[in-house]
């Protein structure tokens, strides 16, 4: 009567055993796991500050796959330093920001700092680009944000900035392969097309962005002082008079970037955030896809409205200057079509670049 109740319940303990090693193993491989992945993980902050928005992006970041693990922070803000340097040069001929621009971007890089550390970021990196290129004091700022914020920021050159363009692109646009990948990056200085071509990559750029655009229209098309005016109600003369503009003024591009276009199997990839022009072109044609076509369609739809109609979309005063900087681009390159791929200015790309971080 007892013998197989009590093989039953040896069997039982047996088994119960089994069960407690086995658990006790998978728990002993999860906190390995966890201890490695602890090990091999960083958060880091990466700020990219551009000519008219000054973004972050704090992530962990996989260093044995340079890969990123997870985005815990990515914000942006406008700090309209080029806008700010072009009303400094005409009222004193100074190549230098305000105080009160620095002041705002002070503030700005400290709360970053903050919320970063707040996440848990142990590693910093910042870079500054087209309108930090044409300051006197742009170097003294930095060092003191440098001192006050343990934030090292690089002044960077168009053709390393087209450099963290193309890294970015690979990174946001990873259906594409990197040989059918030209990235194009416009901010409010400057823009720059770059790709792969041999065992380099190669950029053509020009410092014209969507403040210089804006600042032209008011300028040298409407015949007014600019002094941070929106220039809306934009005719359509007006919008063919700073197209004309443009085209005249845009380098000739190289004969490998006007090839490179032709292929059909190459992805121009538009790269930028919230205020950036092909964010703007998303919201107006509501396609990431767009050709130069509707790019002018659209520019046409939108001439003759006043602040108030496009108050919908962001920097409605750049509205209209955008889209023609746009239009003009793609028309002086040979480029039919453009996608979007939505990123956080260069951040994706600097935090995976061994360039800015500590071995």
């Amino acid at each position: 009567f007892f013998g197989p109740f009590f093989m039953d319940s040896v069997a039982q303990r047996w088994a119960l055993v089994a069960g407690n090693v086995i658990l006790f193993a998978l728990f002993f491989c999860a906190l390995r796991r966890r201890r490695w992945h602890s090990s091999s993980t960083v958060t880091r902050a990466a700020i990219d500050i551009g000519s008219g928005m000054t973004k972050v992006l704090v992530a962990e970041v996989d260093l044995e796959n340079n890969n990123l693990v997870r985005v815990l922070i990515s914000d942006d803000a406008e700090v309209m330093l080029r806008r700010d340097l072009l009303q400094q040069n005409k009222q004193g001929g100074r190549k230098s920001f305000s105080l009160a621009i620095q002041a705002q971007l002070y503030d700005q890089l400290a709360a970053y700092k903050s919320i970063a550390q707040a996440a848990g970021a142990t590693q910093y990196a910042a870079v500054a680009t087209a309108a930090f290129r044409e300051t006197d004091n742009g170097e003294d700022f930095l060092r003191h944000v440098n001192a006050e914020l343990g934030i090292p920021v690089e002044i960077i050159g168009q053709e390393f900035e087209g450099q963290l363009g193309f890294y970015t692109a690979k990174v946001v646009c990873h259906d594409v392969a990197e040989d059918n990948l030209v990235a194009w990056d416009s901010g409010g200085g400057s823009f720059q097309l770059t790709s792969r071509v041999g065992n380099e990559n190669v950029m053509y750029g020009y410092d014209i962005g969507s403040s210089v655009a804006t600042t032209a229209l008011v300028e040298a098309v409407q015949g007014k002082l600019y002094v941070g005016q929106s220039p809306n109600p934009v005719s359509m003369e007006e919008a063919q008079g700073l197209f004309d503009y443009l085209i005249d003024r845009l380098p000739d591009p190289p004969l490998w970037l006007r090839a490179k276009v032709l292929r059909k199997e190459v992805t121009v990839a538009g790269i930028g955030g919230n205020n950036c022009i092909f964010n703007l072109a998303l919201q107006v044609i509501g396609r990431l896809q767009f050709s130069d076509k509707q790019v002018w369609s659209h520019v046409q739809s939108l001439a003759n409205q006043t602040d108030a109609q496009l108050s919908w979309y962001p920097q409605k005063d750049m509205v209209l200057p955008k889209l023609i900087l746009m239009y003009s681009v793609m028309r002086k390159v040979g480029i039919a079509k453009v996608r979007y791929c939505p990123c956080n200015g260069n951040t994706q790309g600097m935090l995976l670049i061994d360039y800015f971080w500590p071995k």
